[in-house]
């Protein structure tokens, strides 16, 4: 799908996705004895004009959505370092798995990864919005310097 000069597979994003939901992480949870990455997985609808992911409801295990502006208190910061730390050790463990070493290698590349000649999905993304920035910035009062710096570094950015 063509978005802004972008080329977008969203069709491989979304089977990556339901790869990651549906196999990866229930391995991940084998592998670290029960810790939990993610909601269950429990069906998809793999069509291009809707693509959906049905999940496991995490309020019914009492999770809930915090204001993200509030930041994280230590507790939740704590928590989130120790879960990311099994993750990547359930990761580690996986890709140098004997049965099959090469099921993680699909994930070697993703939206964050480019080169300086094909740059990443992500990266084009806020490149084109970084130009739009400049644009809107540049009519706010007061924001003149700011504006300059923006300018400045669009051709680096």
């Amino acid at each position: 799908m063509e978005q802004g000069g972008l080329l977008i597979d969203y069709r491989a994003i979304h089977e990556k996705e339901v790869d990651m939901l549906k196999n990866i992480l229930p391995r991940f949870t084998k592998l670290t004895q029960g810790v939990q990455f993610s909601p269950r997985f429990y069906y998809t609808i793999p069509e291009s004009h809707m693509m959906i992911i049905a999940m496991e409801d995490l309020r019914e295990l009492n999770y809930r959505m915090v204001n993200r502006r509030d930041g994280l208190d230590y507790e939740h910061c704590r928590l989130s370092l120790t879960k990311l730390g099994h993750l990547h050790a359930a990761s580690m463990s996986a890709s140098i798995d004997a049965d099959d070493p090469s099921s993680m290698k699909k994930y070697d590349v993703g939206l964050f990864h480019g080169t300086d000649k094909k740059p990443a999905v992500i990266q084009q993304c806020f490149s084109l919005n970084f130009t739009k920035l400049c644009e809107v910035v540049k009519n706010w009062e007061g924001f003149e310097a700011i504006s300059e710096k923006l300018e400045r570094m669009k051709d680096k950015f």
